[in-house]
């Protein structure tokens, strides 16, 4: 609990130490630029351990990145961001470093062609390259069924290109490469996780901004190839967005297909601002799998359906504290539980401070 303070106190530190009292233009060399964010949580579960959350609270649960952009001339920048995770007891924390290398890569525009080259985050979807930044969130993490560990940047490359046609607009956008993933599974000596790659894979998506005010559609998609067995992986996307100043609705929808696999992954938000900084939020995700388990027999069961409410009170756009509830059913927890069996119910939730410069 007294590191949960110490931390506390250094996320709030860190929301009124803006660029304009401290780190300034005037104090970097000229085109070169800093920012950061910090999002820390304190939760617990209920009847088992899930997202890395024991029964047993823990602090131990947090998000961060440094970010330093050089513009060296105009149209032309170098990117570096670095983060470190703090995911209390999950699996996942075996394959998480202290300090990981997010991104790096080099990024030029050439009027409304924007190209990028090296360890770049993915275009896909509403919040993929926001995932962790809880500023920019209603709760404390994009939604987990949708935007899956791993499944974030390319070894590669992207292109994007915004085309305007009167009241309306598309973002357009395409990338190709490796990308890295983890997979958490239940096994019979428990959860494990699986590093691999989804090799020489190609991918897009395409947004359209409707002249109605805040509104914008899109899908997109990829295919690769799995590194661990060479079978083909596609997913394929569809998101909506309205955003508005006193309310916002999203959804998103995703479908992954591999060799005698197949998951359908969604979820639903919204949120209204009740007064001043103070929004009221809801989400529902839930995910649909199914497994060939030999010739002419198909498993299927619903991995996760996950019910939240939350509230966050925004003091400034570089500070946000978050509270949520969730009400979980399925499969997707901390240790095995077979589907075959019935749904494990579970309830657990997350206090959060963030703050960005």
């Amino acid at each position: 609990m007294h590191a949960f303070r110490r931390t506390l106190l250094s996320a709030v530190a860190l929301g009124t130490m803006l660029v304009p009292a401290g780190l300034n233009a005037q104090s970097l060399p000229d085109g070169l630029t800093v920012h950061g964010y910090l999002t820390q949580a304190f939760g617990q579960a209920s009847d088992y351990p899930i997202h890395g959350l024991p029964t047993s609270a823990t602090a131990d649960y947090r998000a961060a990145a440094l970010q330093t952009r050089y513009t060296p001339f105009g149209g032309t920048a170098a990117v570096v961001q670095l983060s470190h995770r703090r995911l209390g007891e999950s699996p996942l924390m075996a394959l998480e470093p202290a300090v990981a290398f997010d991104w790096g890569f080099v990024q030029q525009r050439l009027g409304g062609l924007q190209l990028r080259a090296g360890k770049v985050p993915i275009p896909r979807g509403l919040y993929n390259e926001i995932r962790d930044v809880g500023v920019l969130l209603p709760f404390y993490r994009a939604p987990a069924s949708f935007y899956t560990a791993g499944v974030e940047t390319v070894l590669g490359g992207t292109a994007a290109y915004e085309l305007g046609l009167g009241s309306w607009a598309f973002d357009m956008a395409g990338f190709f490469g490796n990308v890295p993933t983890v997979i958490q599974v239940s096994g019979a000596d428990g959860n494990q996780v699986i590093d691999l790659d989804i090799e020489n894979t190609a991918g897009y998506q395409v947004f359209l901004n409707t002249p109605v005010t805040g509104l914008r559609i899109g899908s997109g998609g990829f295919r690769g190839t799995n590194s661990q067995g060479g079978a083909i992986i596609n997913n394929i996307t569809g998101s909506a967005d309205w955003s508005h100043d006193r309310f916002f609705a999203r959804g998103e929808i995703a479908r992954s297909t591999t060799e005698g696999w197949q998951s359908d992954a969604r979820y639903v938000q919204g949120g209204v601002r009740l007064i001043g900084g103070l929004w009221a939020n809801s989400q529902y995700e839930w995910t649909d799998q199914m497994v060939t388990v030999q010739p002419g027999f198909d498993l299927e069961f619903s991995p996760t359906k996950d019910l939240a409410i939350g509230g966050t009170y925004k003091f400034s756009h570089q500070l946000m504290l978050k509270a949520e509830y969730h009400q979980f059913e399925g499969y997707s927890v901390d240790v095995p539980v077979s589907p075959m069996g019935p749904p494990v119910e579970n309830n657990y939730f997350l206090m959060s401070i963030s703050a960005a410069f």
